[in-house]
């Protein structure tokens, strides 16, 4: 397949990946990183917990001396036990695919407890950092992910 068809064919496909992208939580990108929050079942009076992930991509790493974090926005719904989450909330990293020390993705774990049954939208903000040999970018990222809020 050429021309116009292959380009129909690419722009449908990220279409359907962004809206079961925006079903599932909250994404951010450029070329050199992709941001992502998501959130598991949630019941109301329970724990539950809200990850997020960050993917170096385009030669760039995880930049592993800037201190990741994420801060949550304050919420009537929910409550979070702290109000910043960092390397040692359970930080795990996975190696670049190409090898070598660097990690290309970082997951962080952000328990909550939802306070009622019902729709649910948590937020914050992360901060990150990611090089490649040439340079360093530093990052802080606005996420927002629905959460549907079940009964206890």
């Amino acid at each position: 397949m050429r021309g116009p068809g292959l380009v129909a064919l690419a722009a449908s496909i990220a279409l359907a990946r962004a809206a079961a992208i925006a079903q599932d939580g909250s994404r951010s990108e450029a070329a050199e990183w992709v941001a992502n929050a998501r959130a598991g079942r949630a019941v109301a009076g329970a724990a539950a917990r809200l990850e997020v992930e960050i993917a170096a991509r385009g030669g760039f790493h995880i930049n592993d001396e800037y201190p990741l974090n994420f801060r949550p926005t304050p919420s009537e719904g929910a409550t979070f036990p702290k109000r910043r989450f960092d390397r040692d909330d359970g930080l795990a990293l996975e190696p670049c695919a190409t090898g070598g020390r660097d990690a290309c993705v970082a997951r962080l774990p952000v328990p909550f407890t939802p306070k009622e049954p019902g729709p649910l939208s948590l937020s914050g903000t992360v901060h990150f950092s990611v090089c490649n040999p040439e340079k360093c970018l530093i990052q802080k990222v606005e996420l927002a992910v629905p959460v549907e809020v079940l009964e206890r």
